[in-house]
């Protein structure tokens, strides 16, 4: 990646991604539902997770945008979003499913919400971020990223 179409590069990263994260939260939700009913999910318990799927989505993604997860500038190493995907998902998973008992509790008592479908939705989502995060620093260092660093002090130790 040269410098001169680094930024595009990194936004079209950012916008695959933020597809992906897309696809991926709609697909682990739906996984978290059949993993805890089998393919018959009783309409108590999904009528709610569709109808607000789209406000949990945007809670999910400003978590990732708060934690770092599009940012490939600052945060170099799988590590890094290793620990800000489980911080990601764990903060966007909890906080939409307050949320929805917020909903449940005062618009929509007819509702059920499973806690075992929170605690699957919250583990599938981890190893989608960190999965993809780590995918997409392997891809571009293969690409041939460039990490610009000014390291001060002596000679020697800096080509340490």
């Amino acid at each position: 990646m040269s410098d001169q179409n680094g930024g595009a590069s990194a936004i079209r990263t950012e916008v695959l991604l933020l597809c992906g994260d897309l696809l991926a939260f709609a697909a682990c939700l739906a996984l978290a539902l059949i993993l805890r009913f089998g393919l018959a999910v009783p309409l108590l318990h999904q009528w709610l997770y569709v109808l607000f799927w789209p406000l949990l989505f945007l809670v999910l993604l400003f978590a990732a945008y708060a934690f770092g997860l599009y940012d490939f500038r600052h945060k170099l190493t799988a590590t890094d979003h290793f620990f800000a995907g489980i911080g990601a998902a764990l903060t966007g998973v909890a906080a939409g499913y307050v949320l929805l008992v917020f909903l449940q509790t005062y618009y929509f008592p007819d509702a059920e919400l499973s806690r075992v479908v929170v605690l699957v939705h919250a583990i599938l989502l981890v190893a989608w971020f960190t999965s993809s995060r780590v995918a997409v620093l392997t891809w571009r260092r293969h690409l041939g990223s460039v990490v610009r660093l000014a390291l001060l002090g002596p000679q020697a130790r800096c080509e340490e």
